[in-house]
């Protein structure tokens, strides 16, 4: 007898972009951190290729949306800069 699947449960934009980011990054070496401690949720990605040594990425927030959605400087999927890290 076949498994029986799980019941399919909606994902909203920040979890998808999270399944995105895990698939398709373009960075062969990164760390991402999700951390929910006192009710507040903090997202931190950082970038470990050598050609990007300083590109960490954190918000923090209510929600893992929230977190995710907040992060600075913004990262997107395929490598493509939301927001790019200026050297003020």
């Amino acid at each position: 007898m076949p498994a029986t699947a799980p019941a399919c449960i909606a994902l909203d934009r920040p979890e998808l972009d999270l399944i995105d980011l895990l698939r398709l990054n373009d960075a062969p070496n990164f760390t991402l951190t999700v951390t929910c401690r006192n009710g507040w949720w903090q997202v931190v990605t950082v970038d470990l290729d050598q050609d990007h040594p300083d590109l960490t990425c954190e918000g923090r927030g209510t929600t893992f949306a929230e977190a995710w959605d907040r992060q600075k400087p913004a990262w997107a999927v395929n490598g493509t800069a939301v927001e790019e890290k200026t050297n003020a």
